[in-house]
């Protein structure tokens, strides 16, 4: 039996000369890989100053805003202008939830503040864009109102202002209150009216109650024909479970009329 040995052929000259062309062409017709300027700074505009303590990496902020294309001024994304169907936005500050221009830009904002961001595309989503709506390497624009501040630290406190003292009795703890409230969202979008239900809430200030906790402490300290508005952290609330009613994570404004204090009357 004969056995053929193949040998591979050294190229010749002319091909070696051939293939390094080809290698040469094929390398000078490689893409660059393209980079964005990261020079360009953030623009910060403050329209409404705000009041309180300034926003800092770590806090929760509770947001209306409005983006658009800074090319043309086309809309792409928001909750500002249809905020009484939507609640708003929430996302902690510093820990890259958002894009870069939102975590460095509510820094420093102060609770019902209002701010124009302007955002060059590195610290917005860049070459690639998102999806439909936002093109590559697009620069943005947003207006931001600032409606809520949440911070660990703060998670048993809550906001509140009598705007009618009433004259009867003390609600302590313990007691029996009867009471109306209008309950809602920071954006007015109302989730409960006990007015507009046509029925009274009763319900003791106590642990074993099973009313809002923040309306168990928020009452206290009222007298019977007073009216008082409460705002309260999502944590005084039903914290990230939420209700039937009231979405999880929500801080929200209740409008309080006490109407009687153990059967007394203001």
């Amino acid at each position: 039996m004969m056995r053929e040995t193949v040998v591979n052929p050294r190229p010749r000259p002319m091909t070696l000369l051939a293939v390094m062309s080809l290698a040469l062409l094929l390398g000078g017709c490689a893409p660059k890989e393209e980079k964005l300027d990261t020079s360009r700074k953030l623009g910060i505009t403050d329209v409404v100053e705000g009041k309180g303590e300034p926003v800092k990496k770590g806090d929760v902020v509770f947001v209306l805003y409005r983006g658009t294309l800074a090319s043309n001024g086309k809309q792409f994304d928001g909750n500002m202008d249809d905020s009484v169907t939507k609640t708003p936005y929430a996302f902690e500050v510093g820990r890259s939830m958002v894009i870069k221009g939102w975590d460095e830009g509510l820094i420093g904002m102060k609770a019902g503040g209002e701010r124009k961001l302007e955002v060059p595309t590195h610290l917005g989503y860049g070459l690639e864009g998102r999806g439909d709506t936002i093109p590559p390497k697009a620069d943005l624009n947003f207006d931001i109102k600032l409606l809520y501040v949440y911070r660990e630290a703060e998670k048993a406190i809550f906001d509140y202002d009598d705007t009618v003292v009433g004259k009867g009795p003390e609600a302590k703890a313990g007691d029996m209150v009867e009471l109306h409230y209008k309950g809602m969202y920071l954006t007015g979008k109302v989730w409960d009216d006990t007015k507009e239900r046509g029925a009274t809430v009763k319900y003791k200030l106590d642990k074993s109650s099973n009313a809002i906790p923040g309306m168990i402490g928020g009452v206290i300290g009222m007298r019977a024909g007073g009216k008082r508005t409460l705002v309260l952290p999502h944590t005084l609330v039903y914290g990230q479970i939420g209700s039937q009613a009231i979405e999880a994570g929500q801080p929200v404004k209740i409008e309080v009329e006490l109407l009687a204090v153990n059967g007394q009357k203001g």
